[in-house]
């Protein structure tokens, strides 16, 4: 069942286990529940019980006791910002293996790093639904640190739409496997072998490198000694790749 916000009864808010999708400043539900709920969001941290997180543009996923039955739970999934709420998965949502997560757009460096070394923060509560340190697990300041942060869209680097326009083309990864890359005014789309959809939206690191958030793919454009494009170099999942352009 889904609901708007201003619609749910107190009766059935009690009734369901609930998905809140805002927090109490964007969620009259998440606003009603706020004082049962160990979560407080602001625009530069999350505090989960009495530990505050510094987290800019970050996302934090929670569940816990619905407050009026406790036969029944409440998953909040909120953000610091709305460029923060880029990052929540609707189809990701709470199938980490924590009871909460704080989560920006951190994304691995060369030393590489699990999902939860570079969080800002996940755990579990005890077994009274209390918080802990003892099972707070904080993102790893080393791995967080040599990797790279991904903006959502409209947040991240500007970069010349000429640049841009160079870097699309066609780019054979393997001998049968061919990936698109198109610039869309001031954004890069990429195709996959066969796609002929919108593609998925590369966003901006640097000048050069990118990121695509479906598949967790990072991706560097190589130019030659004169400034052309001639192919780029990307990893997947701890794996690496290369595509030289197609003339």
């Amino acid at each position: 069942r889904v609901f708007k916000d201003t619609e749910l009864t107190d009766a059935d808010a009690a009734r369901y286990s609930l998905v809140l999708i805002g927090g109490a400043d964007a969620n009259v539900v998440t606003r009603k529940l706020a004082g049962g709920i160990p979560l407080e969001i602001s625009a530069d941290h999350v505090k989960v019980g009495p530990r505050s997180f510094a987290a800019a543009d970050a996302r934090a996923e929670l569940i816990y006791p619905n407050p009026l039955n406790k036969q029944r739970y409440v998953v909040v999934v909120a953000a610091t910002s709305a460029a923060g709420m880029y990052f929540v998965n609707p189809n990701e949502v709470m199938k980490a293996e924590f009871d909460f997560v704080i989560q920006d757009g951190r994304v691995p460096g060369a030393a590489g790093g699990s999902a939860a070394d570079l969080a800002v923060a996940g755990g579990w509560f005890n077994g009274r639904w209390e918080f802990e340190d003892a099972f707070c697990h904080e993102g790893d300041a080393k791995l967080r640190a040599g990797g790279a942060l991904v903006h959502a869209p409209g947040h991240g680097p500007a970069i010349d739409p000429k640049l841009l326009e160079s870097y699309a083309g066609k780019y054979q990864i393997a001998p049968n496997v061919v990936v698109g890359v198109e610039r869309k005014e001031n954004r890069l789309m990429a195709h996959g072998p066969g796609s002929d959809g919108p593609g998925a939206e590369m966003l901006p690191i640097s000048d050069s490198e990118f990121f695509i958030v479906e598949g967790g793919v990072q991706v560097a454009f190589v130019k030659d000694a004169a400034g052309k494009t001639v192919s780029l170099k990307g990893s997947q999942n701890g794996q690496a790749f290369t595509g030289k352009k197609m003339e």
